[in-house]
């Protein structure tokens, strides 16, 4: 039985907590939140004790592993408290606001000897798993790609700040930079990025982002990232928030990755229906919380692990240097070392 802690108790906690219920080698023991009240009724819901501070449970030696669900800011000084304490740990994405922040996060990591791994649950969703085995089944060599995420508004609130959230860039940008990467295979060496505020305060980040990618194979493809999006279309009950289509001599595959497979190979073309299940399937959540207590229990899963999860960090960098200066910008794994 592996005993976890939580810290942060808001939406993304809860949703978490909830599909760790379902699994019977997991206990909920801890929990924290800087609202302590958030953390007494995420007590009661799901079980353990409401601590006042997050020392109860870093210092806590019963506690397996923590997950980290707090704004995006406070995800640094976390995580390397917890590995500091000999804590596993997941964390919601993304990793870190810079890649400078993901690297002292690596520097704590290496010298640990703990599990860390990412929450970009787009990896593990039904759909996601049945596009990558058709992209491979048929040997698809993609020539082009185009990728989109269209959640509704939501960069209004602390997401859209400079400081806590980080804004299209860090809320999408990171989601999708993993995601394209680990369904290409290959990384992202350069990126050209178009940012703009719609219906946003200048206080805060943009909320839109247009960008082109190339791929270190040379294969290139658009993105589109915003949070316009409607609930009727985009999440419900299609749930169109996040798609990619692939184009190949071998045929076009696409994938709404929460919702259905489309592809052609020459005059057939052919839809796949995904479910039905629960939105927590769907959207890849329990998959994702199975296969992090699959990673304590010693088995090797497709999770985003902390060195993918910096490597989308070093995108976003690039993508706001290209933004601030209008031209293509690389993307310098020069950086990563050792990696």
């Amino acid at each position: 039985m592996f005993k976890l802690a939580f810290i942060g108790t808001g939406g993304m906690a809860r949703i978490h907590a909830s599909c760790l219920m379902q699994n019977k080698k997991t206990e909920i023991v801890k929990c924290y939140d800087l609202n302590f009240s958030s953390a007494c009724e995420f007590a009661a819901m799901f079980g353990g004790e409401a601590c006042s501070d997050e020392q109860g449970i870093f210092l806590c030696d019963g506690v397996d592993a923590v997950y980290i669900c707090t704004m995006h800011d406070s995800h640094e000084k976390y995580i390397t408290d917890a590995l500091r304490n000999n804590k596993n740990v997941f964390v919601e994405k993304p990793l870190a606001l810079s890649f400078k922040s993901a690297e002292r996060i690596i520097g704590v990591y290496e010298g640990a000897g703990r599990i860390l791994k990412a929450g970009f649950n787009m990896r593990v969703t039904p759909s996601v798993t049945r596009f990558k085995q058709l992209l491979q089944e048929n040997s698809v060599n993609a020539d082009a790609f185009e990728a989109k995420i269209t959640p509704p508004p939501f960069m209004s609130k602390w997401q859209g700040d400079r400081h806590l959230g980080g804004g299209v860039l860090a809320c999408l940008g990171s989601h999708i930079f993993d995601f394209i990467s680990y369904i290409m295979g290959t990384r992202i060496k350069e990126v050209n990025c178009s940012l703009r505020r719609v219906r946003q305060p200048e206080a805060l980040m943009e909320n839109s982002a247009v960008l082109m990618l190339r791929m270190e194979n040379g294969v290139e493809g658009s993105v589109i990232l915003n949070d316009m999006g409607i609930w009727g279309y985009h999440v419900s009950p299609s749930s169109k928030l996040q798609s990619m289509v692939v184009y190949s001599e071998q045929g076009t595959y696409s994938v709404e990755a929460y919702g259905d497979i489309n592809y052609s190979r020459g005059s057939d073309f052919i839809i796949e229906r995904i479910g039905p299940s629960s939105q927590y399937e769907s959207w890849g959540y329990q998959n994702e919380n199975n296969l992090f207590i699959d990673e304590l229990s010693g088995k090797k899963t497709e999770l985003c692990n902390v060195y993918n999860a910096a490597e989308a960090a070093l995108v976003v960098d690039a993508s706001k240097d290209s933004a601030m200066t209008g031209r293509w910008a690389a993307v310098d794994y020069s950086r990563v070392k050792g990696w």
